[in-house]
């Protein structure tokens, strides 16, 4: 601000507070005001910031094996000779034909019992190295810009305010003046 305008809003400031001060109003004025000093205000902010990590892991190798179990050959044989012989007793009533039905009925618990169970079982037969990575949220506390304080002057009276808006030193900032009779 040039010191030719500095001194005529002096002077015309002064003059209205002059004439002013026999009414009882106050009235309100917007001055030209002289910016002194600016400094930043920062806030604490914490953000989440995601970080991956990998690490090599050992993965196994599966080959699937199939084993077949035969049952019980001696056991299943006498009981399908038992079953066979009472089911050949009491169809014919005749001794010889439980003979037979015990002949028959172990040859078929013998053959149900070298059917038995086939079972599929998974068995690791070696291992493989990969890279397995995980990511994960860290939290940080930043230093994050909040405001400007800024100081300005006006008619020899020094004034505080807070702006959004990166003001510097020697810049003008209109400022509302009241002026009250007291």
């Amino acid at each position: 601000m040039n010191f030719f305008h500095t001194c005529m809003t002096t002077l015309l400031v002064t003059s209205a507070v002059g004439f002013l001060a026999g009414t009882a109003y106050g009235e309100a004025y917007t001055l030209s005001a002289n910016v002194t000093n600016v400094n930043p205000v920062y806030k604490t902010v914490v953000v989440n910031k995601p970080v991956t990590t990998c690490a090599p892991v050992q993965v196994p190798i599966y080959e699937t094996v199939e084993s077949k179990e035969s049952g019980d050959v001696i056991g299943s044989l006498i009981i399908g000779g038992l079953i066979g012989s009472a089911i050949g007793n009491n169809v014919s009533g005749n001794d010889g034909a439980g003979t037979a039905g015990a002949v028959l009925g172990s040859i078929i618990g013998a053959n149900e019992a070298q059917k038995g169970t086939t079972t599929t079982t998974q068995k690791i037969i070696g291992y493989r190295q990969t890279e397995q990575c995980n990511t994960t949220n860290i939290s940080e506390a930043i230093q994050q810009l909040s405001h400007y304080e800024v100081v300005y002057e006006v008619l020899g009276l020094t004034g505080k305010k807070a702006s959004t808006r990166e003001l510097r030193v020697g810049d003008s900032i209109p400022v509302a003046v009241t002026v009250n009779a007291k």
